[in-house]
Parts: structure tokens; sequence; C-alpha cells
């Protein structure tokens, strides 16, 4: 186990509590840790907490293989595939309807199953899989078929496992299900095998481990499942050939169809108790009670429980049976036929293939719900979208992953399929307090398992959802419709091919930015923009701008204007970007900014002989260069002199190109005037380095008598020959472009050091670059290969004198060196550095970040990020990020545009579609889409985007203004976009504040915050509850500003301030998320508490309605004669409300 993975599991686990601000305590809170352990202990099997009792450290795990003699059963439900599919019809109650279905079939189960001393090992959709086994003292056999287990034993064993059988049967066979408009029988039928097997443990950093049984009677249960019947038991040959000798006073009481493929059906019968005088009660697997529940075991536990359950848990849900919510999911199923577990051999390919799998869940952020067997090979299954890791997208996520789980398996296995689907799921535990797990249902659960069956082999197929959600990004192929099983129409395929271009199909630097539809309404901004370029143009001194803002609201677009605005003014610019995936990954954000800037040095360096021809006294001004007077000598003084001039007046032309070995020997001197070492120059030594103690007091020579031949070497690899490819002149510097930023954008699909691939020529190029700047800048080539942490490409020999020193100390010099280039190049010419998501910087970059803004190297540093809130609490950058906002820098904050912007960008789009000026918009279009999006341009423009394409909600009339055509507006225009940002946002809150938030979207839009607290603290009388109530500080809380204060009471008591939530969407959103037995609870409580209150003050007529209206959504039983009653009431004070 290397240290980035134990660093990736470490840095997730963090992140999951900081998401809530509920940190699992350090000290050792015995009561803490004993409940969690509790909880947790439901979602461990009988076999996995006897594994860990042995386990001493909970890092030493290896994969493992443990062979043992077992008795397997697999219960499926008949007729589940079929409700499921009615059920689908009904959207997201269907899903819930669903799971308590399910989840009281699985109650019973498990109770039956325990009773018999059965270890359930896994919850597989509509079945569960439980064994019994007997470990082996030895290695499993050669032939699979042989058994080390005598007879009578096994027979002893098996009659007990069929007479569970047979009690399952008896208990949830033919069990009527009714539902609202549909009434059917659930059903049940068993498959029993018995032989050798294998316990497999695979996983591990930077995910978790997974327990699964493989081997010889897995096979036989798989094989013979289907050929058993509701209310049958279909028992494998290998299974029955114990039983059949051992006796045969039992067979009389059971019925017996040999007929079976394979195996031996039982259709039916009861063995009593006192036939073999077996004891139900001991037969429960032997685990060692566990000592003590602490952290110790708890830390053991977790490893083996997914994340979101965990989340859950520590978040503070005690009982997660009871905990359900609705979710958008994305699902992804995996299918490996490859592996086959019929030898120990077989182990390393599947952990491979599932480290292959969550190396990419820990950065796209998705759960690994199981890992499945069968006779057809392994299922690894995955969700996107559960808390802690809900997102804007998920179904981008969802393909994204699937397309790099596809490249990686493609490096381990030829064999395998993959499918994606995605809908409103049902999400929360399922079983009892004996036996759980945490699960998603829904219909698109089903299809995503369907479509991984139907794809062809190395292939992905995901359904028209996951398609119409993630076509902006990836490009796909329409197979066209397809027949799954659970549907009565076929349905539409798709297969995603690869993502699309950035540069293709989210920008366009060459086009005019003026147009961009999402800068409409930033004029106050731009503005600011174009101040600062120029104010940095006329004196050149150090800026620094910070750009913040929430996903959506035009970051991206801004940067663009920017780096128009600054080729505009020929300045130089080097970007550097950061992406999620790479925030473990050494100087990620700054990896494109030193290649970029190795390019530029080249460049400079081409325009030498240049300023060796000039007069000091005279004035250029060409296509070329430009020249003030009076500037050369700075140019060339000393390094003191350089570091102190006003060197900002080489300006490199967009058309001027490299001259091929333009680093000759005579202008690479070090000697050389333009060549001075500033290393010892005092403004170094006592500002820079004063950050970096290990450097000062660890001297590091690099002097060439350590190295003797070491500067040759690297001179003569990399010296430019006549005959060599064109390699020096870099796509930054082409006829396009006087800066860095033509092929940035380019090289931005390939920045991630997990999926970059260099070719040997663009790797020799930067080498020769980096080479060739370090000689020009006057600083020791040996210093080069220190480059190798932030660009692993590179290949350069390293000398012995980098080969003495730690770690640290090279990182601190290696930032010393780049402030020592970004302080020369910044003085012989105009820079912009500009950092995009700068919020997913990796530690390194953070540093070097920090350093670049406390030394202040004469350039324009631009940083985009996400607001605070996107951070963790804890992390460093944060308060890096906060330090360098409350010093001198340009702040620009964006938020929501106005309505009148907004009116802009809708005039626009429908110029756009109807080909026809648009002069102006319906002001009900207009607040409708307004409201929905908030000012957000970017929803702003997908929401209009959709509707004009709809074509059924507006038009476009003969005067050019836009109409309304329907009277259910605001039910046609979709707010789905924002929706998934607002669950996202409400993931993050601590546990309180959700609850709260729960109550009050359920009151209604307006609430008072005593009335919510009634029903947290439900229990007892008024007075006491009120009493009992804890504060809650909401407004710190809301850290989303998801309501705001409409009224304080003059006596400053909490519980009487009035709130509302900023938008309609924002209600509706949270209590969509809740399922509908929670929201009936809570309007089932308020409708009480309301009524009440209108009975103690009858003068209270307005409750009457709200009272009513909460009935309305409480059990239609319960509610039928009570809202009859208060509509009666409310016809009789019409004229109140008249």
């Amino acid at each position: 186990m290397n240290n980035i993975d134990t660093k990736y599991i470490e840095d997730k686990r963090r992140y999951i509590s900081q998401m809530t601000e509920t940190i699992i305590p350090n000290t050792n809170d015995t009561e803490y840790y004993k409940e969690l352990c509790k909880n947790v202990q439901p979602f461990l099997s009988d076999h996995i907490r006897k594994y860990l009792s042995t386990v001493t450290n909970i890092n030493s795990l290896t994969p493992q293989a443990l062979p043992c003699y077992g008795i397997v059963v697999i219960a499926d439900i008949s007729g589940y595939s079929k409700l499921a599919s009615i059920l689908a019809e009904q959207g997201s109650i269907g899903a819930e309807l669903l799971s308590k279905t399910m989840n009281g079939y699985l109650d019973m189960l498990i109770d039956v199953i325990t009773k018999y001393g059965g270890d359930l090992i896994k919850f597989a959709g509509d079945a569960v899989i439980f064994c019994w086994t007997y470990d082996l003292g030895n290695d499993i056999t050669d032939n699979p078929n042989e058994s080390t287990f005598n007879f009578f034993d096994a027979g002893f064993m098996i009659t007990n496992v069929l007479m569970c059988c047979l009690d399952l049967i008896k208990t949830v066979n033919e069990n009527p299900v009714y539902i609202p408009g549909y009434q059917t029988v659930l059903g049940i039928h068993l498959a029993l095998g018995a032989g050798n097997m294998y316990h497999i443990h695979v996983g591990g950093p930077p995910g978790r481990w997974e327990h699964f049984i493989a081997g010889n009677v897995t096979t036989q249960i798989s094989k013979i499942l289907d050929e058993a019947k509701s209310g049958q038991v279909a028992i494998s040959n290998q299974a029955w050939k114990f039983v059949k000798n051992f006796n045969d006073e039992f067979k009389k009481y059971l019925t017996i169809n040999y007929n079976g493929d394979g195996c031996v059906i039982i259709e039916g019968g009861k063995i009593p108790d006192n036939v073999f005088n077996i004891d139900k009660e001991n037969k429960r697997i032997s685990v060692p009670k566990e000592m003590c529940f602490d952290k110790e075991l708890y830390n053991k536990w977790r490893y083996y429980v997914n994340v979101s359950a965990l989340h859950k848990m520590e978040s503070g849900v005690s009982n997660l049976v009871e905990f359900n919510e609705l979710r958008k999911v994305t699902t992804v199923f995996v299918r490996l036929s490859q592996v086959k577990f019929t030898s120990k051999e077989d182990l390393q390919i599947a952990q491979e293939a599932l480290n292959a799998v969550q190396r990419i869940l820990a950065v796209q952020e998705g759960t690994l719900r199981q890992f499945l067997y069968d006779d057809k090979g392994a299922v690894i299954l995955l969700y996107f979208g559960i808390p802690p890791y809900s997102h804007n997208n998920d179904a981008l996520n969802g393909i994204e992953s699937a397309l790099q789980i596809c490249s990686n398996l493609k490096r381990i296995l030829d064999d395998f399929t993959i499918g994606v689907g995605t809908g409103m799921t049902w999400v929360g535990g399922i079983g009892n307090k004996i036996r759980s797990d945490y699960s998603v249902v829904g219909d698109s659960v089903n299809m995503a398992a369907r479509l991984m069956m139907k794809a062809k082999k190395g292939t992905i197929y995901c359904d028209e959802t996951t398609y119409s959600l993630s076509r902006d990004s990836v490009q796909f192929e329409d197979i066209g419709l397809m027949e799954v099983k659970g549907k009565e129409n076929s349905i539409k395929v798709y297969k995603p091919i690869k993502l699309k271009s950035r540069i293709t199909d989210e920008r366009n630097l060459d086009g005019n930015v003026e147009d961009d539809i999402e800068l409409i309404g930033r004029e106050k901004e731009i503005s600011i923009i174009k101040k600062e370029l120029i104010e940095y143009d006329r004196n050149g001194n150090n800026k620094t701008i910070i750009v913040e803002g929430d996903e959506g609201l035009g970051l991206i677009p801004l940067e663009d204007k920017l780096i128009t605005e600054s080729k505009k003014l020929k300045f130089n610019i080097c970007i550097g970007f950061s992406r999620k995936k790479d925030k473990a990954t050494p100087y990620s954000t700054y990896y494109q900014v030193l290649i970029s800037l190795f390019r530029l040095i080249r460049k400079i360096s081409s325009i030498k002989p240049i300023l060796e021809n000039l007069n000091k006294e005279s004035l250029l001004v060409n296509d070329d260069i430009r020249l003030n007077s009076g500037t050369i000598d700075s140019a060339i003084k000393a390094s003191d002199d350089i570091l102190n001039s006003k060197i900002r007046n080489i300006r490199l032309n967009e058309d001027q190109s490299f001259p091929k070995g333009s680093l000759s020997k005579s202008n690479s001197n070090p000697g050389s005037n333009l060549y001075v070492n500033i290393t010892n120059n005092s403004y170094i030594s006592n500002h820079l380095l004063s950050t970096n103690s290990d450097i000062l007091n660890t001297p590091i020579s690099f002097s060439s008598s350590q190295n003797p031949n070491l500067n040759q070497i690297l001179l003569n690899k990399y010296e430019m020959k006549e005959d060599d490819p064109i390699l020096c002149k870099s796509k930054s510097f082409d006829n396009k472009s006087s800066n860095s930023n033509c092929d940035m954008i380019e090289l931005k699909q390939s920045n991630s050091r997990s999926d970059q691939s260099y070719v040997e020529s663009n790797q020799l190029g930067i080498e020769r670059d980096i080479i060739d700047g370090l000689t020009y800048l006057g600083e020791n080539i040996e210093l080069a290969p220190l480059f190798s942490i932030a660009i692993p490409e590179l290949n350069f020999p390293i000398p012995d004198s980098l080969k003495k020193i730690n770690n640290q100390t090279k990182i601190n010099e290696l930032n010393n060196l780049v402030m020592r280039i970004l302080i020369k190049v910044s003085y012989r010419v105009p820079l912009v550095i500009i950092m995009e998501h700068l919020q997913w910087s990796d530690p390194l970059s953070w540093k070097l970040t920090e350093l670049i803004f406390q030394q202040k190297p004469k350039l324009l540093f631009c940083l985009f990020s996400f607001p605070d809130s996107s951070y963790s609490s804890k992390e460093k950058g944060v308060q890096i990020f906060q330090k360098m906002k409350n010093a001198n820098s340009r702040k620009i904050i964006l938020n929501g545009i106005s309505e009148d912007a907004t009116c802009e960008i809708i005039k626009r789009l429908c110029t756009t579609k109807f080909n026809k000026p648009c002069k102006g918009v319906s002001t009900k279009i207009l607040d409708i889409i307004y409201q929905k999006t908030q000012g957000i341009p970017m929803f702003i423009r997908r929401m209009v985007t959709w509707m004009l394409d709809e074509g059924k909600a507006c038009k476009m009339d003969n005067m050019g203004y836009l109409t309304v055509l329907t009277d259910d507006l605001e039910e046609i225009i979709p707010g789905g976009d924002l929706e998934s940002i607002i669950i996202t946002q409400f993931d993050r809150l601590q546990t309180n504040m959700q609850s709260f938030l729960r109550v009050a979207s359920v009151i209604g839009q307006q609430f008072y915050v005593y009335d919510i607290m009634q029903y947290l603290y439900s229990s007892g009388k008024k007075q006491q509850a009120v009493n009992a109530i804890k504060y809650i500080d909401v407004d710190k809380l809301d850290k989303y500003n998801f309501l705001k204060k409409v009224d304080s009471p003059s006596d400053n008591n909490w519980l009487n301030v009035c709130y509302m939530f900023i938008s309609s969407n924002v209600q509706k959103s949270i209590y969509k998320m809740m399922t509908f037995d929670q929201r009936a609870k809570i309007h089932s409580f308020l409708a009480h508490y309301y009524e009440q209150q209108y009975l103690e003050s009858s003068d209270k007529k307005n409750l009457l309605v709200i009272v009513y209206e909460h009935y309305s959504h409480t059990n239609k039983k319960k509610k039928d004669k009570k809202i009859s009653g208060i509509g009666v009431q409310i016809f009789l004070s019409n004229k109140i409300y008249a």
C-alpha cells in the first residue's frame, strides 16, 4: 500500500466529516463510539466480524481468499420484476412503495435465517445470499467437486439448512401485496448448494474493503436457481448426495421432484424439529463477542461499510433502517465476466479490477455499493448522487467515471460490460436491527443492470435520461431502440464514446467574447478588469485580482474576457487550472504554468540579439518590440538593479517565431550581463528565503566540482542541432497568439497525471526549454531535475547533490527557484498568471500561490475560485484564500444578475432561435425564469433554451415580443438544474439545520422558528418542550442563504423569529427530497398542532385553511372524514375569507 493511497482514503474520510462539520471526536469518547459500534454492527456479516477479531492492525489487511466448506442459499423473490415495472410508472412514490414492500419481506427473511444460524452475506437487489460455513484447516483440493468434509457432518448441516428454506417458504411465500390501484402476490424460490468455497476479501485504500463468497458452491446455486419455481427449493446434486445417504427418515415429510437439471426440487413439506433433535438456537456461527465497543473496534468495522451509511450514522442517525429519502441517482453496473473463482489465482484479477474502480470513485466522489459474484462472473455496483457525494450533475460524473473505468479495465481484462441509468430513487436502510444495509431502490437501478447485460464486450450502454443530462459534455453513439426485461415498450439506448473537447464545446477564444450571453449583466465586473489591466500596463506594479463565485455565475466566461483583454495589450499569459481529481497531485495547478513559462523564456531569449544592437537612448516602436527610452540600462544591470527596475516594455509579437539555436554558446554564458544570477541578491535572501528555513539551515552546494561532467552532459543532451525537428517552437507562440494561452485550453483535457500521455518529442521539447531557460536566466542547470516534482514526465539525470537532500528541502528549493524565475521574467515582459478553479488546488500549489502573493513579482496575478463555503473547513487552502482576500487585492464577487440582464439574455436567445430581433419579453415569462434561476446566467440560458425548444410555452408574435401560450407556464418550465445545486448545498449543511429545513419546507414558504421546534421537540407538553429546546443559530447555520428573515420580535426571542425561503425552488427541492411517509408524518403533526391552536382560540379562522391543507397530505384512510368536517367549517366561515 503506497502513501498516496493511504492519503486518499484519509482525505476522503475527513472530507465526509467536514461536509456536515460533524467531525468524529479525536478523544476516546466511550459513549460516542459505543453507540456508533451498535449502529454499525448490523451492517457486517458474522464472518466479517469474526475475521476482523483476528486483525490487530487494519492497515495490515491484504486481499484474501479464505478456504472453507460451506452450504450456501440464494433466496429470490418471485414477482419482484413485474411489481417494480408497475410501480416505476408511479415515479418517486413507486420507488418508495417498492422499498417498503421489500423491507417488510426482508424483515421476515432475516428473522428466519437468523433462527437457523445462517450468516446473511449479501443483499442483492430482490435476493439475499446466506450461508453456513465450516473452516478447513487446509487449502481447497484441486478438484472442486471433491469434498474434504465427512458425510455425516455435511448431511446434518444441510438438513438444518433445508429446514430453514422450508420455513422461509412457509413464512413469506404467497404473501399478498396491496398497493393503491394494484394487488399482487409475491413468492419466493430458493437454490441450495454445498461444497468447497472461498471467503473473498478485496479492496482497501483508496476505497473500502469488500467481502463476498465464491467458488464451486456459488456456481452450483447460480446454475440451478431458475429451476425452482415459486414455493420450491432447488438442491444441487452435490448437496443432495450428502442428504440422501444420511438418513431416509426425513424424506417422508417432503415432496420431492427429481426432474431438475443438475438438481433435486423440493416442492414443499416440513421436517419436525425432533426428527434429528436439531437445536436451532445453537446453530448460529460462533462469533467472538467483542470485548468492548470502542474507537479501535469502530475503526476496523468502518472499512467494510459503505461511505454513505457511515456518513449518516456519524451525523447522528441512530437507526438507519428507519431513515430514507428520495434522490436523483445515477447507477453504474460493471460486469467482469473474466473473474472466475475456480482457484486462488483469480484473486489478483478481482483485486486489480476493484482497485481500478475505487481509484476513480475517490476522484469522482461516487459510492461503492457492493461486489457480487455468480457463475457468469463478478458485478461491481456504484452510485453517484447519494450523500455525502451529491453534485450538480451526477449523471455526467457517472458517465465520466464509466469511461475512465472502461479505460482502466482494458489494461487488466477485456471481457467486461457497463450499464448506466439515472432517475429518481428511494435511498435508505434496508433489513432490520439484526442485519442491515444501505441501498438504492428504483426503476433506474434495474435499468442500469439490464443495460449492463445488453452491452457489447468492452462497451458502455446508458439510458435516455443519462444521455440527456450529459450530452453537452460527452460524445454519444445512438444505439437505437432496444427491448429490455421489465419494460413493455422498447427504450432508447446510447453508447458514450468520449468526453468532448472543452475548446470546441465550452470555449471559443478566437470568437468575440462580447457576444458571450453569460457576460450579459457583468458590465461592472468587466469594467473593473479592464481598469486593472490598464493600470498594470501603465506602471507595471504587482496586482492581484480575485474573482469569486458559485458554479453557473460566469467565472469561466469572465476569465475568457480577461484573457481576451490581456491579448489586446499583448500581455504574456500563463494559465494554471485545477481539477478535483488532481487535489492529491503535487503542483497540479502549476503544471501547465511552468511549461508555458519556459516556452515564454525561450521566446524572450530569441529577441536578445535585437536588444544588444539597440542604442539605449533610442525609442523603438514596431510590430515586434516596443522599448521605451532609458530602460535598456536597467535590463542589463546587476541583480539588485534588475529587481528594482521597471523593465515592462518588451512586448512579444504574435507572429514572431523562434530561430533555431537561438541560445548559442555566446548568449548562454552565465557571465553575460543579462544572465546575472540573482540567487545571492539581498532581496531574495531577506524576503523570499525567509519563509524557507530548511534551505537557510541546510546549505546546498551545486558546484560543478561535485559533479564535474553533469553540466556538460545536460548541455550536450539538449543542444539544438540544425537537423533537429523544431521542437522548440511552442504552440504558445504560433502565429495565432503572442502568449501562452492558445495551447493552454487544448492541453486542459490532458493535464491530469492519471490520464496524460506525453509523446517523446514533446517531453524532449520541454526538457530543452528548461535547460535553455535556466541557462538564459543565469540559474544553475543542475537544479533542472527539481522540476520533475511538478512535471513527472521529465527525465533529467539526478546529480548527487540532489540525491542527498530530503523531499521537503527539494520542495522548498523548487519554490525558491520558481520565484526567482518569475521575478526575472516579470521584470523583462508584462506577465499575467491566471489560476482557474483555485478551490481544487493541491497543498503544494497552495503554498506556491501563497509565496507568489507574498513576494509580489511584477506580474498580474488573477485567481478564479468558488466561494469559501466550497472549501473544507479544515483545509489549509481556505485559510490562504481568506488571507489573500483580506490583504491588498482587488476582489470581484459574483452574484446573480438583475432582472433587466435576465431579460436581455432571454431576448438574445429568442433572436437566435427565431432569426429575428426580439424586442421584449412577457412579464410572466420573465418573472418565472428569474424566480426559478435566481439570476444565475448558466441556468437562465439552459432554462430558456429548453423552453424555446419545447415550443408549447411561448411564441414570438409579429411585433417581435415573446408571449405566453399557456396558463401552466410555471409547471412547464423545469427547474432541474437549480434543484441539483440546491440539493448539493443542502447535503453540506449540518444535520440539525437539515432537519430544521425539512420541517420548514412542509410548513410552507414562510414560517416561525417556534412551530418548527415544536415538531423537533414534539414529546411532552408545550411548556416542557419549550424549556427543552436547544438554541439553533439559524443565521449562522444557513451558510447558503436558503432563508431570509422576515420579522424579528422586540424581545429578541429567537423562537419567535419569522423566516421565509429565499425562493419557492429552494422550498420545493427540499420538500421533494423527503419520502411520502416522512412528509405525511410532518403534515399530520402540523395538522393536529394548528388544529389545537384553532380550538384554543376560535377567532383564528385563518388556521382552518392551514389545517385543511396539512390534513389533505396525510394518510388517506385517516384524512377523508377529517377533511370533510374542516371543509364544512371553512364553508361556514366563508364570509371571513371573502
